[in-house]
């Protein structure tokens, strides 16, 4: 599935949040997105994860993160861990999140997300795990040719 690809290692961002949630369920969300080849959409696409990523420290409830890219490919995943539903919703409205969703779509090819509530004690996810999720829960798929 995913070639040779390269990942950050997973950040907490809130440390004593995490601490503080051992015993909780917690919301994974896995996303897969193919980018357009071409050198204009790949542009494009990664500066609006860029400004993503420099949003998720503003976000309440965001446990931590890692993000993944093919090497030779165009493909990227990432993986977002919240302390609740109401925590990732308040993420994918957030001003960030929105404005790269609206103007990245077009330098899509396909995008895929899952979204599962596990416990602390399972965090962090493999990748391994993370693209299971996204292949058991593969109804979640948009095709944007």
């Amino acid at each position: 599935m995913t070639g040779c690809s390269i990942a950050m290692p997973f950040r907490y961002v809130d440390e004593d949040l995490s601490k503080e949630l051992t015993n909780e369920n917690l919301v994974v969300s896995v996303t897969m997105t193919q980018y357009k080849s071409d050198w204009t959409s790949r542009k494009l696409f990664w500066r609006h994860v860029e400004r993503v990523e420099k949003s998720l420290s503003e976000r309440q409830g965001l446990v931590g993160y890692s993000m993944r890219r093919q090497i030779l490919g165009n493909r990227a995943w990432t993986m977002t861990i919240w302390k609740d539903e109401s925590s990732l919703l308040a993420f994918v409205r957030s001003p960030a999140h929105l404005e790269a969703m609206q103007q990245a779509l077009p330098t899509l090819e396909n995008a895929s997300f899952a979204r599962v509530e596990l416990p602390a004690s399972d965090i962090p996810l493999s990748w391994e795990k993370a693209e299971q999720l996204l292949i058991s829960q593969n109804s979640k798929s948009l095709y944007l040719d």
